[in-house]
């Protein structure tokens, strides 16, 4: 069972975690998408405390004995779900970027070349 201690723990984690992910979005310094993915990390958080059972339970179905080692490997694989968002996240900006540079090399070779000015039109630092 676990205990009041870890229970409140977990809670304030949670907790913690849900007013910074709150005021960072209001400053506009994460994005919402991003927002709801810590925002769902912060509820697991809060419910585990809230409900113990289901720690419990997730602790006997994955084998383990000590349950406050069951929010450790919750915790872990959560945080293991927002790498792989990110990474895909990422992996999708990389292709972005990758077709604009092609469509800028394109602009780039279509546009007539800039002529040099002739040296009556050569303004001078004067």
């Amino acid at each position: 069972m676990m205990s009041l201690k870890a229970r409140l723990i977990c809670i304030l984690l949670g907790i913690l975690v849900l007013l910074i992910v709150s005021y960072l979005v209001r400053r506009r310094r994460l994005y919402n998408i991003y927002a709801i993915t810590w925002f769902l990390a912060s509820i697991t958080f809060v419910s585990m405390g809230v409900f113990p059972g289901f720690v419990e339970n997730l602790a006997l179905l994955l084998g383990i004995y000590f349950t406050p080692a069951a929010i450790l490997v919750v915790a872990i694989m959560g945080l293991g779900a927002i790498v792989l968002h990110l990474s895909i996240i990422v992996t999708d900006q990389h292709k972005q970027i990758r077709h604009f540079e092609k469509e800028i090399a394109l602009v780039r070779r279509q546009a007539p070349d800039d002529k040099p000015l002739a040296k009556s039109q050569k303004t001078s630092g004067v």
